[in-house]
């Protein structure tokens, strides 16, 4: 024991003198010593347990991540059959390979990854219909509702579980092309609570599977846009120059308005911020929820309609982050609003014509966003619309006296239809 304890303090003094870190001494609940190399509070060396096991712990709290999570057959249903995400069960024996390993931890954000022990959980694996004679090493359950997890998929090799369970990730962005910027942003603000826009760029014609995630996650407090191999033109209409692939969040300045009738002509003023790897690390799962949590925090009360700013539940996303703990720890997360110092730079873009506008078009070059009509096109410009408004308006209160007698000739609808329409009527669907 005295020799024991005679090690340990040569080894302290000779750490101290070699290196300029600091050491320190712990005990853990079976009085086994530990030493921890620390520089600058973090962890720069796996945890040594003087007398015992060495901890594979060698991380932060902000690093840590779970990628596996065992499951039983008490929580099976709840957790894989009844999520929306996609989930790559792996089934062993007290061991897993190190490719899965390296899997799921490549997929963090995208796919769930369970374990399965084949001689602990035999009724769960009768449950399962799982082939105990070939033996598959995982099972992929695809994204979606309870039906289509019925659709699972058992795989041989990681490289297959991975292309089955990203492939099962639908796309909920909307597509677009600068020039339609003003339906992106209408969709974003007549939402209920009103939502922050955020575009997507990639040099591809499908989003990366950590930008789906995103989206189908955080899809109730960001609406997502996606541009497609934009063009020089297309990133200067945002002064974007961060790269591909990238994301910006636009920060609603001037426009202030969800009435259809009026987008049309409006001049939309932004701040613009951009996702920095330099700023906000690797382009990965983890770093872009700690972003999107602190954009969301900082600037939902700008937002046009109802942002419900002064709810805590959607200003802190506490849906999500309920769900997020369970593989990452959120607390830290929360310190992101107390030091947030994005710096967002402003930019002005141009709304588009609307259809009949541009299908009346005489052939005039269109104004790039980003740039300044001189003073006399936007004297005509108001003149024009005035007049526009004047007629439109004339031409609505006609249409409305005009159906107003309509309906008063009209008869009362049959029940058989009335129920019909009930059952089959339109429904405003939200990503």
């Amino acid at each position: 024991m005295m020799l024991g304890i005679l090690h340990t303090i040569l080894f302290l003094v000779a750490a101290l003198s070699l290196s300029t870190n600091y050491v320190v001494l712990l005990a853990n609940a079976a009085n086994e010593e530990k030493i921890e190399i620390i520089d600058d509070g973090r962890v720069v060396k796996k945890t040594v347990h003087v007398g015992g096991q060495k901890d594979e712990m060698g991380f932060t709290d902000e690093e840590k991540f779970q990628d596996l999570f065992q499951l039983t057959e008490d929580d099976f249903e709840e957790r894989v059959l009844e999520s929306p995400d996609p989930w790559i069960i792996l089934f062993h024996n007290g061991m897993i390979e190190k490719p899965w390993k390296t899997l799921a931890v490549a997929l963090r954000g995208i796919v769930w990854f369970g374990t399965i022990h084949k001689l602990e959980q035999e009724d769960l694996i009768d449950e399962m219909k799982y082939p105990l004679k070939k033996a598959p090493p995982a099972r992929v359950y695809p994204w979606g509702s309870s039906r289509l997890k019925k659709k699972w998929t058992d795989v041989a090799s990681p490289a297959e579980a991975k292309t089955l369970a990203i492939q099962s990730l639908p796309d909920p962005t909307m597509k677009f092309v600068p020039e339609e910027l003003h339906e992106f942003l209408f969709a974003s603000y007549s939402t209920v609570p009103s939502r922050l826009p955020v575009v997507f760029f990639a040099k591809a014609e499908t989003l990366t599977p950590v930008f789906k995630s995103v989206a189908l996650h955080y899809h109730n407090y960001f609406n997502f846009g996606f541009i497609q191999n934009p063009t020089k033109d297309d990133m200067d209409v945002f002064q974007y120059r961060l790269g591909l692939p990238g994301m910006i969040v636009l920060i609603a300045k001037d426009f202030a308005t969800t009435d259809p009738d009026a987008r049309e002509n409006l001049d939309y003023d932004f701040n613009v911020i951009s996702y920095s790897p330099k700023s906000q690390g690797a382009l990965n799962y983890m770093n872009i929820v700690k972003f999107l949590y602190g954009v969301n925090y900082e600037f939902r009360k700008t937002l046009p309609g109802m942002n419900h700013a002064d709810d805590e539940e959607i200003l802190e996303m506490e849906e999500e982050m309920e769900m997020e703990k369970l593989r990452f720890n959120v607390k830290y997360v929360n310190k992101i609003k107390e030091v947030t110092t994005y710096d967002p730079f402003r930019v002005n873009v141009k709304g588009s014509p609307s259809a009949k506008a541009k299908a009346s078009s005489d052939g005039k070059e269109k104004v790039k966003g980003g740039k300044v009509k001189g003073k006399e096109e936007k004297e005509k410009t108001k003149k024009k619309t005035k007049t526009e408004k004047k007629t439109e308006k004339k031409k609505k209160k006609d249409e409305h006296k005009e159906n107003k007698k309509k309906e008063e000739k009209k008869e009362e609808t049959p029940p058989e239809e009335y129920e019909e329409g009930r059952k089959f009527g339109n429904k405003k669907t939200e990503l």
